[in-house]
């Protein structure tokens, strides 16, 4: 994957790639809104790469805790 990905006509900046159990999980933040975070999973059709929306709320909350669980002595320091 690139440093960056444009979703909708926004680039967005990858903050971080995490597998957990053969997905991997891609975080991401737009430049002029950090504020603006998602989450994204990769998919592979072929020999592409897309990365498409989580599938439900559980997905998501599980994604943000493996994100934090990595990330948790950074984001205590902020």
């Amino acid at each position: 994957m690139e440093d960056y990905v444009n979703i909708k006509g926004i680039d967005y900046l990858i903050l971080d790639e995490i597998k957990i159990n053969n997905t991997t999980y891609v975080y991401l933040s737009e430049d002029d809104n950090p504020l603006n975070f998602m989450v994204r999973k990769v998919v592979l059709e072929g020999d592409k790469e897309y990365l498409i929306g989580l599938d439900n709320d559980e997905e998501v909350t599980n994604a943000f805790n493996y994100y934090y669980q990595k990330h948790k002595e950074e984001i205590s320091r902020s």
